[in-house]
């Protein structure tokens, strides 16, 4: 039998076939949530058999060597029930806890596995989409979680809110009154849970945009339906990307260097708000360059220049220029949301790559004041972590962002005296 085996995709054609943006990670947003249900049902089950292996190996043994010591016959404070028959029952009762304690320390044990499959699943299924690093990255994701979320004390402040509830409950069940929540107590307790549930992406992988290895963080909360409700979770989470860094930077040894905004970009739907960094990692997987000689093909022209002097840069010339406009649409929608967190309704209306930077182009629904400008300009060059420039005119915004390395144009020299000479 033959098998017709397929090389794997290489990472171009996986974005090529795919469709994979800059900030998409296939299957990584189920990762962290995935890693700590694993994590507590395996925690569940090592307590279910230490439970278990005390109430076999210890109390049962104990039970038993105690009841063995006792005389035989003997009644209960000069009552007719006997001390045989009171040790006889609870020898049955200890076996009975202890049965039940081995079908509940299995049953846990089962879930874990479960638990620890799904988890398992999801990074292979990631690290086939091309990430890297995928259970450090979720650990640490979850450790920066918790400690944002202690750090601002949201779980104290929902059970002291629920024990608040819970005294005034008790305090009208006394009267003809019955307790109901107000709207700003249901708000309050809302934008608790809200920012309870936010979420933090840590994802290593090659950027779509270039060659380098990038490691991108991301704090997201999920913002209420309610406009009222939405407003008070972004007034309140509007430091957490500085409070994040300090928080990186106070523990080197758990956490990376990070470097937040010091405001959120809300998403143009208004779905969720969002705190990003990435930086450049070393490639680890990296081969070494190791340049070959190689023989020059000699062709007679009648010139006294050979073209065969000049590099044929033309194939890289035009994946760099495809590298550029990738890049600048991806950056189009990054922009156009930091646009939009600042209260400017702006939509994307073409790019232009150029040598070494390109330029979006906006058209905006209403004017900006130049005096704007910089409120608009700082949250750019916070987010691409390099200069950025920006422009108004009229109803148009033009922002200049660098390109990264990879997509720069070079002098294609061949195609350049080609057209010149020949």
């Amino acid at each position: 039998m033959s098998l017709d085996l397929k090389p794997a995709p290489s990472f171009d054609q996986f974005v090529e076939e795919n469709g994979i943006e800059e900030a998409t990670y296939p299957y990584a947003r189920k990762g962290p949530k995935l890693l700590r249900k694993a994590r507590s049902w395996v925690i569940n089950a090592i307590v279910a058999v230490i439970v278990w292996a005390l109430i076999h190996y210890v109390a049962v043994p104990y039970y038993y060597d105690m009841a063995a010591k006792q005389p035989v016959g003997q009644a209960i404070g000069g009552t007719n029930l006997s001390l045989d028959n009171l040790l006889a029952t609870g020898a049955h009762v200890l076996l009975i806890v202890r049965k039940a304690a081995g079908f509940i320390a299995i049953a846990m044990i089962i879930m874990a596995a479960i638990k620890c499959i799904s988890y398992g699943s999801n990074v292979l299924k990631r690290q086939q989409a091309f990430e890297r690093e995928v259970y450090r990255n979720d650990k640490q994701a979850n450790r920066l979680r918790a400690a944002i979320i202690k750090q601002h004390d949201i779980e104290r402040r929902i059970r002291e809110f629920k024990e608040e509830e819970k005294r005034r409950k008790q305090s009208a069940s006394g009267t003809d009154n019955t307790y109901q929540r107000s709207l700003a107590d249901d708000d309050k307790l809302q934008v608790l849970q809200t920012l309870k549930n936010l979420e933090v992406y840590i994802n290593t992988r090659q950027s779509v945009l270039g060659e380098e290895i990038e490691r991108v963080h991301r704090i997201e909360v999920e913002l209420p339906n309610s406009t009222e409700q939405s407003e008070q979770v972004q007034s309140m989470i509007e430091k957490y990307g500085v409070e994040a860094n300090r928080i990186t930077a106070s523990n080197r040894k758990k956490f990376d260097r990070t470097q937040f905004p010091t405001s959120p970009i809300i998403y143009s739907d208004g779905t969720r708000a969002a705190f990003p960094s990435s930086e450049v990692v070393e490639d680890k997987y990296a081969k070494p360059d190791v340049q070959t000689g190689s023989t020059k093909k000699t062709v007679e022209y009648e010139p006294t220049v050979g073209l065969d002097l000049f590099v044929d840069r033309s194939k890289d010339i035009a994946k760099r220029s495809k590298r550029a406009k990738k890049y600048l649409e991806g950056a189009g929608e990054n922009v156009e949301n930091i646009l939009a967190s600042n209260k400017v309704s702006a939509r994307l209306t073409r790019v232009e790559p150029g040598n070494s930077s390109g330029m979006l182009v906006y058209e905006m629904a209403g004017e900006v004041k130049s005096a704007h400008n910089q409120s608009l300009i700082d949250p750019i060059t916070m987010a691409y972590t390099k200069a950025a420039t920006l422009q108004v005119s009229g109803k148009e915004i033009f922002v200049t962002v660098p390109l990264p390395p990879d997509a720069k144009a070079k002098i294609d020299m061949k195609t350049l005296m080609e057209e010149l000479f020949f």
